[in-house]
């Protein structure tokens, strides 16, 4: 089946503006799909990456599964999170080969399908041993160093901007929220995964002094990073009230987009905050 034969690529999800939403929906769909798995397994489904049936498969038992980082499609190779993030992009934003997107990684597979469909997609890293704006080496290329709290682009640079679980890393995250509605165009829409609690507020674990010391709210968490072994701390666990700091960042319409389904293979509570800067 090719890009062109792949009919009805539409993901139903909810557009939810509050916690009880969240809730609601998620009761009515996840347990009642989870419970159908026990694994190691294999779900059949569509791929919209890969625009063809395939095949989704996760590791453990139901119960234990992370379902956002499982279901590998046997075509491209891609996880749930990944496969949905683009599927939504696609759906929300409408993007064209000139569409301009800025995306908050490099180096990974994700970047490189937006890259190899949308060329003018501009990819960073976070890299503490660079200045932002220069590029430095990794593996067998050269990738851009930007820090999300002090983006090097022009202002109104970008018709979409993509942050895929970075924000979580981000000590002031609200200043990123900023200088991301700086680089879009007017109409432009951000998309942003993020660590969730399920919960109206988010869980914050630690603060970055003004002496650039770390405090610690809670245990330590750090999560996977292409770039540090080590991994890289998580400062908070995001909540619904993202939303309100969207919103204090100039966002409009903003909205926590809530999906969970067999058909394209993304079981579990998925999640993506969307929002859009006003028009002029």
């Amino acid at each position: 089946m090719t890009h062109q034969d792949m009919s009805n690529n539409v993901l139903e999800f909810l557009q939810a503006t509050s916690i009880d939403q969240v809730h609601s929906y998620f009761s009515d769909h996840t347990a009642a799909l989870n419970n159908r798995y026990s694994g190691p397994g294999k779900l059949p489904g569509k791929c919209h990456v890969c625009r063809t049936n395939s095949v989704f498969t996760f590791g453990a038992d139901a119960d234990q599964v992370n379902w956002r980082e499982s279901l590998v499609c046997a075509g491209c190779g891609l996880i749930n999170r990944w496969r949905s993030c683009f599927h939504l992009f696609e759906q929300i934003c409408s993007p064209d080969k000139n569409s301009s997107v800025c995306i908050t990684e490099a180096i990974t597979p994700l970047y490189k399908l937006i890259h190899g469909r949308y060329p003018k997609t501009r990819g960073s890293e976070f890299n503490s041993r660079s200045k932002p704006g220069d590029f430095f080496p990794h593996s067998d290329q050269l990738i851009q160093m930007q820090d999300v709290t002090a983006l090097t682009y022009e202002n109104a640079a970008f018709e979409t901007v993509l942050s895929f679980d970075v924000l979580a890393h981000v000590a002031d995250y609200q200043r990123a929220l900023s200088e991301f509605h700086r680089v879009l165009k007017p109409n432009g829409k951000v998309l942003i995964s993020v660590p969730f609690t399920f919960q109206q507020e988010t869980e914050v674990r630690a603060i970055a002094q003004s002496d650039g010391a770390i405090k610690h709210l809670m245990t330590p968490q750090y999560h996977g990073d292409p770039l540090s072994a080590g991994g890289v701390l998580c400062f908070q666990v995001f909540g619904m009230d993202l939303l309100a700091q969207m919103a204090l960042a100039g966002f409009e319409d903003s909205y926590l987009g809530c999906y969970s389904t067999e058909t394209w293979g993304y079981l579990g509570a998925n999640i993506l905050f969307v929002g859009r800067k006003p028009g002029t």
